[in-house]
């Protein structure tokens, strides 16, 4: 215990000689350039992060050079390492974002200050001021930087501005303390002073009202906390501030003016109508006149508030401008704009008033607008269709991708419907997986025209909020049998999950139960395969998986049938007496409507009594043919990297063993950049897709729906 003493007394002899002390009697005059010139490197540096590093590894990340690095990297380093492959670091985007930013503020706070205390203090107030134009220019929307989302941005936003809170922070209490041994307590009341303090207090309220749980509880709280406070913040430190900042409160409010006036200028007023879809999804729509800047690229979305008519309420909300960001379902060819909404407090009445911004297009590096005059890549590798004829069409796309691979949940399926349409339309092979929590939310697919070629869905009938809803990421190089998630869900108070399969209940539907789903290991069933169902026009459907029915008016003609080298067999379904595709006006084109039994006791037991007794007319839905679904919750493992590498074959290959040669040692670096791995939702879905995608050296692109 002696031994224990002596040693704690001789730490704090060693830490008293050398932790920073307001005894240190400096020079102001060298004190204060010391503290201009760090806080001028800081702002430098910050600035050239976002405005030239980060848009120019957005750039470099679209060459194939790039790419054959990074999966190198990814695949053959990082993750045949596991003791490097199981940092928490390596897949936490949120810790790496914490680590960089406080190691660099860190740095400029204290890097040349030595043990002058209140130079340190200083600097930390300084810098804080230093770092709002960067932060403020995050949140600009959209974003000026080429090939930069700004919602990409918002994770930058969010820690680097906990940084600067907590730097703010900090710099207050040493202040205080400071006043405290010198007995000048009462200083702090001093108007330039205590204008410091008001906007820490400021600071603290931004910083609490943004955790999470903070803003699902109440979005407006945050957002009206978050904007007056930010405004509030820039008057009051212009005003504490010593020596005067004119420069950056000058940024400041250039910033904040001129994201007034794009959205005044951007914003159009419309009347909306809606459809019910189910307890948790409305269909809104509003005509594409009505959007001030037109729709370029698919998946793109707009902001949406309330044109109210009290004139003092309109005022409030053109102050302090509350708007809801939705993404466009429809085409961007569509007459209507389709919104697919999360039921919220956020009301939508039909034949009402809103107000419109955007639209706002999405950064998908491996999609651009055809122009006028530019030839299309048509060679075997490429996703582009090869008839003249269609490369008239306004749906045709300039695509650098093969293959793709959509990962989405809940009302995030307006992402993917139109993304998915196009890559079709444009022969792209495509795998999208949709997580839901209620079945019901299927019926929203008949509001859309049915090409829905590759769609599996997953109904898991779990309770909790959409952002629960999650997917399930199997790593075969983890010496766990444990599969990954990023939930804090406990697993057992999920009603149905992949490990559950629901079979209550039979019917007169037809059910087609197999062992496989979606990423399964051999001989693993964890979900149970209620695939197409019954013949709609009193057919027999003869043993086979697809429904035969009449043909749907809303369907769009299937010309990746015939077009696309993304829907040719490969080595197992080619068949040696394959048959070429009928001409386009058979009606074997066109998808065909399915109807669906769904298991009883599927729906939430979060959803009120009355909004669970489901009628009869919901147990049976009508879903396009060729779709597959399955009760319960899907998961990605070593088979979906095998389908992303495997390469299609050419419609003149009638041989099994052609095809297998096309596919031989099909693992090339050049190969695997023409394939995507896309995820959109709640953010464990997206964030077990990344890891899927960044273990695997895949391309990645992600939108996160969450609050």
């Amino acid at each position: 215990m002696l031994e224990i003493r002596r040693v704690l007394c001789l730490l704090v002899e060693w830490l008293d000689g050398r932790l920073p002390t307001f005894d240190d009697d400096a020079d102001r005059h060298v004190q204060r350039e010391r503290i201009m010139e760090c806080t001028k490197l800081c702002f430098s540096f910050a600035s050239c992060l976002i405005l030239v590093a980060l848009p120019l590894w957005n750039t470099l990340s679209l060459t194939s050079g790039f790419f054959r690095m990074s999966h190198f990297f990814k695949r053959n380093v990082f993750k045949n390492h596991s003791r490097l492959h199981s940092w928490r670091i390596w897949h936490n985007t949120s810790l790496q974002q914490l680590l960089f930013w406080s190691v660099f503020v860190g740095v400029c706070t204290f890097v040349g200050a030595g043990r002058d205390l209140i130079q340190i203090t200083k600097r930390m107030g300084r810098l804080s001021v230093a770092l709002m134009p960067p932060l403020l220019f995050l949140t600009l929307r959209p974003s000026p930087l080429p090939e930069t989302l700004y919602l990409s941005l918002i994770p930058i936003h969010r820690w680097l501005s906990r940084v600067v809170v907590v730097e703010s922070l900090l710099h207050t209490l040493l202040y205080i303390w400071f006043m405290h041994l010198k007995g000048s307590l009462m200083k702090v009341f001093k108007p330039a002073n205590f204008a410091g303090v008001i906007a820490m207090i400021l600071f603290g309220l931004i910083g609490v009202t943004s955790v999470s749980n903070m803003r699902r509880w109440n979005f407006q709280v945050f957002y009206y906390v978050h904007y007056l406070g930010t405004w509030m913040t820039v008057g009051l430190l212009h005003y504490h501030a010593r020596p005067s900042i004119p420069f950056y409160t000058s940024l400041n409010v250039a910033i904040l003016s001129w994201q007034i006036i794009y959205r005044v200028s951007h914003t159009k007023i419309t009347t909306i109508t809606t459809v019910p879809i189910s307890p948790s999804l409305t269909l809104v729509e509003f005509p594409r006149d009505d959007l001030s800047s037109a729709q370029i690229l698919p998946s793109g979305h707009i902001r949406l508030s309330q044109q109210h008519e009290n004139w003092l309420k309109w005022l409030f909300h053109q102050l302090v401008p509350l708007q809801h960001p939705y993404t466009i379902a429809s085409l961007p060819t569509d007459d209507v704009v389709k919104l697919i909404v999360r039921n919220s407090s956020f009301p939508f009445m039909s034949n009402s008033r809103y107000r419109v911004t955007g639209a706002f297009e999405p950064k998908l590096n491996f999609m651009s607008k055809v122009k006028p005059g530019q030839l299309l890549r048509t060679t075997s590798s490429s996703g582009n269709l090869n008839s003249a004829s269609l490369l008239q069409s306004p749906l045709t796309y300039v695509l650098h991708a093969r293959r793709a691979l959509i990962c989405v949940g809940g009302s995030a399926i307006s992402f993917a419907l139109p993304l998915l349409r196009i890559l079709n339309f444009n022969g792209v092979t495509v795998k999208l997986i949709w997580a839901s929590k209620d079945y019901r939310d299927l019926k929203v697919l008949n509001h859309f025209k049915h090409n829905f070629e590759g769609m599996e869905i997953y109904v898991s009938g779990a309770t909790g909020s959409e952002q629960d809803i999650q997917i399930d990421y199997v790593d075969a190089c983890s010496d766990s049998d444990d599969v990954t998630t990023f939930s804090n869900l406990d697993e057992n108070d999920q009603g149905y999950n992949e490990r559950t399969p629901l079979t209550g209940g039979t019917s007169a539907y037809n059910t087609l139960g197999t062992n496989g789903h979606l990423s399964s290991g051999q001989g693993t069933s964890r979900t149970k395969n209620y695939d197409s169902i019954i013949n709609t026009d009193g057919g027999s459907s003869n043993g086979k998986r697809a429904a035969t029915g009449a043909v749907d008016p809303n369907d769009e003609i299937d010309f990746t049938e015939i077009f696309s080298l993304g829907n040719s067999k490969s080595t197992q379904n080619l068949k040696p007496n394959s048959q070429i595709p009928m001409p386009i006006w058979d009606d074997e084109l066109f998808r065909k409507p399915s109807l669906i039994q769904a298991p009883t006791g599927l729906e939430s037991d979060e959803i009120e009594e009355e909004s669970r007794l489901v009628p009869d007319s919901d147990r049976v839905l009508r879903i396009p043919s060729g779709i597959k679904v399955f009760f319960g919750r899907p998961s990605l493992d070593e088979k979906d990297y095998l389908w992303c590498t495997e390469r299609e074959c050419a419609y003149d290959e009638r041989v099994g063993d052609g095809c297998e040669i096309y596919n031989g040692g099909n693992t090339h670096t050049h190969d695997l950049s023409d394939v995507v791995v896309i995820a959109a939702g709640p953010v464990g879905l997206v964030e077990s897709t990344r890891r899927f995608a960044t273990d695997h050296g895949l391309n990645f692109h992600a939108e996160c729906f969450t609050v």
